[in-house]
């Protein structure tokens, strides 16, 4: 029998954050953390491939990257037969960026990166 909090002790949880650079041409860097059992899963630094215009456009180039990397994840915990059956929370900490991620509609904030 399936223990009823196995979904809670196995829960994958995410973390996402970027270095803005605000010097000419320079890339920003990407971070992601991600948590299961209490400890750290898979981790991840690396620069960007765009060079973001704001903060809030590197922290969701951030969040997009620590994204792939949760659904890849959740994919590989179901092969394992430890099966997702919650939403994986991310935590982020540019309001810019929750506030875009909460509504998914166009803003005009992030119209340069919809050109891009």
């Amino acid at each position: 029998m399936k223990d009823p909090n196995l979904d809670k002790r196995c829960l994958l949880c995410g973390c996402s954050d970027a270095s803005f650079n605000s010097e000419e041409g320079a890339k920003s860097v990407t971070g992601f953390i991600f948590t299961c059992t209490g400890g750290a899963t898979t981790w991840g630094s690396q620069k960007q491939s765009l060079t973001a215009l704001s903060a809030m456009e590197a922290e969701c180039l951030a969040l997009t990257e620590a994204t792939q990397e949760a659904v890849w994840l959740r994919t590989l915990l179901e092969e394992l037969k430890l099966p997702q059956t919650l939403p994986t929370p991310m935590q982020e900490d540019n309001q810019g960026t929750i506030a875009l991620s909460e509504n998914p509609q166009f803003h005009h904030t992030s119209a340069n990166m919809a050109k891009v």
